[in-house]
């Protein structure tokens, strides 16, 4: 049967939902200790959970950023630009304050010879500003074929490249210590998982969100479009597991392999909940996650701030330590720790979203 959305419901719903269910669950994981497996990154090779949280964040933003520049007509004005340029820059800005004030606690206030220069909100950022461009002088109907071509090169690149030792002579670690330098890097372990040849796979990522929100807004019927999404999100995801047999499936470095496969679950878990909540109209449960995703970087950074204030102030481990005396079971009690922790940032969000605050990052 053949629906549409009512013309007084414009935004969808989902993708609030989706955006605010994906920063929750990486709050979580970034505060889970010793908590399950599931709620850590792979060693090296493989994927977890916790591995497909920043890949679905970034494809949000691909969403997010069509539906943005949609109500410009993608029309590359000087103050369209400005904009994108501006944001840019501060999301970078705001991650670099955050690895500031990570030492400025430990009591170091001039760490600029050994502050991370890369990190999540920079590989945000970076992606935002290279899909923005792309999308203002490319049409969508050319964005698999551009797709197509970040993830073959970058693929050619791993292989000849060394891209799946996890060793200082990988093609990704030399890029990095040569155009950063090996102190301002993550860690200062061989490879940074959010280093800088890493954002062209994450760029491809976006543009596949991108790709869907065309889908989305077309004029096709709603029951058309969620079929088409849900059939191309399957299509990723065997095209992925096909491809990880000869490339494997790698958060760190970002495979092409791990982006198909990672784009195939969102597309898959969007058109999911697309109809849950936009299709068949069941959206009470969608309060909480609604008031992650109104604020999502927002509510990010300060999840990142707290968390570095209770660690340095040392109550993070009392915390911890607390709860696992009490509990007995070290891996259920850091668990609790995380969720208490998303708990206290939802309390942060929820005034915002009652009020319909938006704080623009």
């Amino acid at each position: 049967m053949s629906r549409t959305l009512p013309a007084a419901k414009k935004r969808i719903e989902s993708l609030d939902v989706m955006r605010g269910l994906t920063v929750a669950f990486m709050i979580l994981v970034n505060n889970s200790g010793s908590s399950y497996a599931q709620l850590h990154h792979s060693e090296w090779n493989g994927l977890t959970l916790c591995d497909m949280v920043f890949p679905f964040f970034i494809f949000i933003m691909g969403v997010s950023t069509y539906l943005s520049l949609s109500k410009k007509d993608f029309r590359a004005d000087k103050s369209l630009l400005g904009h994108i340029f501006r944001r840019t820059a501060l999301i970078i800005l705001i991650c670099w304050a955050i690895a500031y004030l990570g030492w400025a606690l430990k009591g170091d206030f001039l760490p600029f010879s050994h502050l991370r220069l890369t990190g999540v909100l920079v590989r945000i950022a970076l992606c935002y500003m290279l899909l923005s461009l792309i999308s203002l002088s490319v049409r969508p109907k050319h964005f698999p074929y551009i797709i197509a071509l970040i993830l073959i090169l970058y693929g050619v690149l791993l292989h000849f490249g060394n891209g799946y030792s996890n060793d200082a002579g990988n093609i990704i670690s030399r890029v990095d210590t040569f155009l950063l330098g090996k102190e301002h890097l993550y860690s200062k372990k061989p490879i940074d998982p959010e280093g800088l040849l890493g954002t062209l796979p994450a760029l491809a990522q976006a543009m596949l969100g991108f790709l869907c929100a065309f889908i989305l807004k077309s004029d096709r019927s709603w029951s058309s479009k969620l079929r088409t999404i849900f059939l191309f999100g399957v299509s990723l995801l065997a095209a992925g597991y096909i491809l990880s047999c000869f490339q494997a499936l790698n958060k760190r470095i970002w495979s092409p392999s791990f982006t198909l496969v990672t784009s195939g679950y969102a597309y898959m878990v969007l058109a999911v909940l697309c109809y849950i909540i936009d299709y068949k109209n069941i959206n009470k449960w969608t309060a909480f996650f609604k008031a992650f995703g109104l604020n999502a970087l927002a509510v990010y950074v300060f999840s990142e701030v707290l968390s570095l204030v209770l660690s340095r102030s040392g109550l993070s481990n009392l915390c911890h330590e607390g709860l696992r005396s009490l509990i007995g079971n070290i891996a259920f009690a850091d668990l609790l720790y995380a969720l208490l922790f998303v708990l206290v940032c939802y309390l942060f969000a929820l005034p915002l979203f009652k009020k319909k605050i938006i704080i623009k990052l």
